[in-house]
């Protein structure tokens, strides 16, 4: 997902790092806290992150995409919420813009028994 400025002409004639922060103040991001600071990681890129991995339910009954299921498992970790209901409570929450860059379709998000009943122990 890609986020345009529309007066995109006007700002040219700003100062670049001034037009960095209000165009990264468009894309949703997640504060991860690390030892060297706080970091900001656009939630576009945590989808990507987990394409790789092979669903292992089948597919009869599947409704969400693994990479998107990981992705707001791991963005609600990130923002404290340690359980699979806080995890769904936090993504329903969510604006319609994290909810669709996180993978979702927005307003149509897991409940707590995606998250658990799809992961065979």
């Amino acid at each position: 997902m890609q986020y345009t400025l529309s007066a995109s002409p006007l700002l040219a004639h700003h100062d670049p790092p001034a037009v960095a922060a209000v165009l990264a103040a468009l894309v949703p991001t997640v504060q991860v806290h690390l030892p060297t600071g706080p970091r900001c990681v656009p939630l576009r890129t945590l989808p990507a992150l987990f394409v790789a991995i092979p669903d292992p339910r089948r597919a009869r009954g599947c409704r969400y995409r693994v990479p998107a299921l990981l992705a707001a498992t791991l963005a609600a970790l990130l923002c404290n919420h340690l359980s699979q209901l806080a995890a769904a409570e936090w993504l329903h929450d969510q604006l319609p813009p994290i909810q669709r860059a996180l993978g979702f379709v927005p307003g149509r998000t897991p409940t707590s028994v995606p998250l658990t009943a799809s992961w065979p122990c």
